[in-house]
């Protein structure tokens, strides 16, 4: 068996060709209707202050708005525009479950520390940044990962 995929596996593969699945990944044919809100960042630390330990928190507001208890998963991708080495369109770094009751409002946070910003670079060999401005996106399987929190926004490598 030849496995020549790289690190084009799974819904990166479909991302990198531009493709739309029919059920997306993370994906949970629920029943279920969940009312997305606009998502955000808080803070934009230096790449020193993620490397000393500081996180960034990316949060959304969800809301049950169907009759039924049901499920959601929020899922944060970061992506990278002209990256060194070849990478996926967006990458997951972070995800939160979540269960709601009819009616039920909730506001979920994924924190995400440097290594949710680093890719392993087999010519250093060490993990590395060498990002400008990583956009942070937000969104779920059943709703699409759409939600991008304002702003997108990294640290200068500079800072290191």
């Amino acid at each position: 068996v030849r496995y020549g995929e790289g690190v084009f596996v799974g819904y990166r593969w479909y991302d990198a060709r531009s493709l739309e699945p029919r059920f997306p990944f993370g994906h949970g044919l629920g029943y279920g209707t969940v009312e997305w809100g606009d998502a955000g960042v808080s803070g934009e630390p230096t790449v020193a202050e993620l490397v000393g330990g500081a996180e960034i928190v990316v949060s959304v507001n969800l809301v049950n708005a169907g009759d039924r208890v049901t499920t959601e998963v929020v899922q944060c991708y970061v992506s990278e525009s002209n990256p060194a080495l070849a990478r996926p369109p967006r990458e997951l770094r972070g995800f939160a479950k979540v269960e709601l009751r009819p009616g039920e409002a909730s506001e979920v946070e994924i924190q995400l520390g440097h290594r949710a910003f680093a890719y392993y670079d087999p010519g250093d060999p060490t993990w590395v940044d060498r990002s400008e401005h990583l956009p942070v996106a937000a969104g779920g399987g059943g709703s699409g990962p759409g939600h991008r929190p304002k702003p997108g926004w990294y640290a200068d490598p500079g800072d290191y």
